[in-house]
């Protein structure tokens, strides 16, 4: 899945094809041969999210101590957060519970950013039509 984000890939077959003409450089990624796009399809389906939830907060911890900006003028006491709702057009026939339009499905994917770390706090999907402000307040879980 790295190959998928680096190569900036935006389906199965890119993904395929892509390590595909990569073999000589598999055997870094531990790999005798390319995965087939059902092979990747069927992985992708049966992993558990847990994990990638897991490993962001994970990267999270340790990076996020490493990210830094330059410090402004302007003094703010406490920290300051930075909101952005971005919506996910899905198709409706396939995905029937994501109402949006009459004809269009679609969830919207709410996204709080600590302004220093430059890395999400917290990440809210929520159906197409919430608006920006309500499906910003599901506060972060600590932990």
């Amino acid at each position: 899945m790295l190959f998928c984000h680096f190569a900036k890939s935006t389906s199965v077959r890119e993904i395929s094809n892509g390590l595909r003409s990569a073999t000589g450089n598999l055997n870094h990624l531990g790999l005798t041969k390319a995965p087939s796009k059902s092979s990747i399809s069927y992985q992708n389906k049966r992993r558990d999210s847990d994990l990638f939830r897991d490993l962001y907060y994970s990267l999270l911890g340790s990076l996020g101590q490493q990210a830094s900006v330059k410090r402004s003028k302007l003094r703010i006491k406490g920290p300051v957060y930075l909101l952005d709702a971005t919506v996910i057009s899905l198709c409706l026939s396939v995905f029937d519970w994501a109402t949006f339009r009459t004809k269009k499905g679609a969830v919207k994917m709410h996204t709080l950013l600590e302004y220093e770390g430059k890395l999400p706090v917290n990440v809210n999907i929520t159906e197409g039509s919430v608006g920006d402000n309500k499906g910003a307040y599901n506060p972060p879980k600590k932990g």
